[in-house]
């Protein structure tokens, strides 16, 4: 395998991702929040806490700690 051929594998990998993301960020079903969080600079204060509160609720909770009061980790440094 010559240089020039990792230069096309990663040249055509890269455009794969971009058009990858240009189809997440174009597809109807991200219109809905796109447009909410477009609007975030116009809101007022309360509409903001608002929506904030909105994305706390539908955040991932974060792990529950063992019985001794600190966080278990694994091997790689997360959290379990």
């Amino acid at each position: 395998m010559d240089v020039n051929d990792l230069r096309i594998a990663v040249t055509l990998l890269s455009f794969v991702i971009f058009i990858g993301i240009v189809v997440w960020a174009w597809s109807r079903k991200n219109a809905a929040r796109f447009d909410e969080a477009a609007q975030l600079p116009f809101m007022d204060s309360d509409d903001a806490d608002r929506s904030s509160r909105a994305e706390r609720r539908a955040a991932p909770k974060p792990a529950r700690t063992p019985a001794g009061g600190r966080p278990m980790y694994t091997s790689d440094g997360r959290s379990q």
